[in-house]
């Protein structure tokens, strides 16, 4: 698995997309930081780290989603992974985490933005922890997500197009839940990720939408790995 995570992380950096991608989000989330904290002079972050932190992330996620295993396909070397001798839980974790590095790598901008407001207001690191923990966790979540859609789709194009969609679908599925009759709405609000954001964004340790979280990443990683190994014996 290390070797998996140390070849995704070479590709990543090797070459001027990675620093482009990050770049690019840092830039989103500096304009949402505005948006939400300075132009309302205010020092409270919950709202930017829930509603606009999401749409930054699934930006994030889609963009670095083409490389788990559509660019293993376009180049050919899918086959070479599949009939290697590395574990098909190893190679999803690999993917997985060296992904998860990543994102946590651009995530660390956000505390520029906390010892900006420190400047001229009082931040509670407590709550900011709980903010930051709870944003990781949706975003490892999309990760898991993107992985399994990468897993399933052809090119890289189709891979970031479709995580797009069901990754803003995981946001809005909570409103149309409750337009709907509860046999149905109830069991459509579990694939909710932002309505369990609601805890971190005002400082609490919940460990129900903790649990619910990586649930979500363990479920998906196990889709993937069978997907992956569906592939390995055709």
């Amino acid at each position: 698995m290390a070797a998996i995570i140390k070849k995704e992380l070479v590709s990543y950096f090797k070459n001027p997309i990675g620093y482009i991608v990050i770049g690019a989000y840092s830039l989103i989330t500096g304009i949402f930081f505005v948006i939400s904290v300075i132009s309302n002079m205010q020092t409270y972050m919950g709202t930017y780290f829930g509603t606009y932190m999401y749409f930054a992330n699934l930006i994030l996620v889609a963009l670095i989603s083409f490389k788990f295993f559509s660019e293993e396909k376009k180049n050919g070397t899918d086959t070479l992974l599949l009939t290697s001798p590395v574990k098909v839980s190893g190679l999803v974790l690999g993917k997985f985490v060296s992904g998860a590095v990543i994102f946590t790598a651009a995530t660390l901008v956000n505390i520029i933005y906390v010892l900006l407001i420190c400047m001229f207001g009082t931040v509670y690191t407590g709550e900011f922890i709980m903010q930051m923990l709870g944003s990781l966790l949706i975003g490892y979540s999309m990760i898991a997500v993107a992985l399994f859609i990468s897993s399933v789709t052809d090119n890289q194009i189709g891979t970031v197009a479709a995580t797009s969609a069901v990754l803003l679908l995981m946001f809005i599925i909570d409103s149309i839940s409750r337009l709907l009759p509860p046999l149905i709405g109830v069991p459509l609000s579990y694939l909710s990720l932002y309505s369990r954001f609601s805890d971190f964004a005002i400082g609490l340790f919940n460990p129900a939408p903790t649990v619910y979280y990586l649930s979500v990443i363990a479920v998906f990683l196990f889709l993937t790995v069978r997907m992956i190994e569906k592939r390995r014996w055709a």
